[in-house]
């Protein structure tokens, strides 16, 4: 069985990493992609391009809090609206964490701020979100010690996957992907990072990974044995069997419909030359010198492809009527003087 990302995939997407690195991180990744359902290229490449972006390739796994003042006026505006109120905090990464964070997402107590910052390839920040994490992983350190989570990298990966597969719903937005590099695919990258980062940060960068992805990530394989991915807790939306039975019934309808009105369109010769007894007596000659192999070559034909049988049928069918009823001026002399 191939690994969803192999060392040397990650290394080619992600440079900044030491081969050291990607041997250890690549079986990391693969398993928690197993986990979460991220197993077919669209959904890989748009993860990997996007976990590129988030941690510059692997190399960040904690929220950079130390800013410049006037850096702090450009990324909080809001809270900072000058160098005077951002200078107790430039460079202070804990006062930092408590300022922007403090008395938000689910941070209630002191120290909750910088105790819950952004952590992970894909960040987790907030109590209310590790709590979350703690409880969809099975990992209740997450909620009590989240920086001894740090240490180990599964944790990291599992954590990011989920964030996008589960917690954000980029697996279905990934399917959507035509792979091709057009508006299209620009557009669904675009939302795939508005969900995961809240805005439009970065997102020249994401679509340059994400094809490189394409590049370097290798197909699906149909044929590896891969075991099924685990089914992640919020499941895509699906067909009910009345949908599709209805659907069915709406397609037999249609087909039927077809095939009725190019009957009805021949004239009444053709039904006449049909049902007569000489018209009657060639098909069972015909049938009983040719039927066998006849039979045989549409049985084949069923077996590689049911459904495509039945098309071709109809178009062999509609194709003769067409003729038939264009050219019965033609033929009807011919007609009446083989029926006679």
């Amino acid at each position: 069985m191939k690994p969803l990302v192999s060392p040397e995939e990650l290394r080619k997407l992600m440079p900044r990493l030491s081969p050291a690195a990607a041997r250890e991180y690549a079986p990391l990744a693969s398993q928690a992609m197993l986990e979460f359902s991220i197993v077919n290229k669209k959904r890989r490449c748009a993860f990997l391009s996007t976990l590129c972006e988030e941690s510059a390739q692997l190399t960040k796994w904690t929220e950079n809090l130390s800013y410049s003042a006037s850096r702090l006026t450009e990324v909080w505006p809001r809270r900072f609206p000058s160098l005077a109120a951002a200078a107790p905090y430039a460079h202070n990464p804990q006062g930092l964490a408590e300022k922007v964070y403090g008395g938000r997402m689910g941070n209630s107590k002191p120290g909750d701020g910088w105790k819950f910052r952004g952590r992970f390839p894909i960040q987790a920040t907030g109590a209310e979100m590790y709590k979350k994490l703690a409880r969809a992983l099975k990992v209740p350190e997450l909620a009590t010690d989240p920086d001894s989570c740090l240490l180990d990298k599964l944790i990291g990966f599992r954590v990011s996957a989920w964030i996008f597969a589960v917690e954000k719903g980029c697996n279905s937005w990934a399917d959507q992907l035509r792979m091709e590099g057009g508006q299209h695919d620009r557009a669904t990258l675009t939302e795939i990072c508005e969900r995961i980062n809240g805005g439009h940060t970065g997102l020249a960068e994401r679509i340059n990974y994400f094809r490189i992805a394409k590049q370097v990530l290798h197909n699906d394989d149909e044929d590896d044995n891969r075991p099924s991915p685990v089914v992640p807790p919020v499941a895509s939306p699906v067909q009910s069997d009345e949908q599709e039975s209805s659907e069915s019934a709406e397609e037999s309808q249609a087909e039927n419909a077809a095939i009725v009105s190019v009957e009805q369109a021949g004239p009444d010769l053709l039904g006449a030359a049909v049902s007569s007894d000489k018209a009657k007596a060639f098909g069972a000659k015909f049938f009983a010198k040719h039927g066998g192999a006849l039979a045989t070559w549409l049985g084949v034909m069923y077996e590689l492809h049911k459904w495509g049988v039945v098309v071709v049928v109809l178009l062999l069918v509609a194709a003769g009527l067409w003729v038939l009823y264009h050219n019965r001026k033609q033929l009807a002399p011919h007609v009446i003087k083989w029926l006679k």
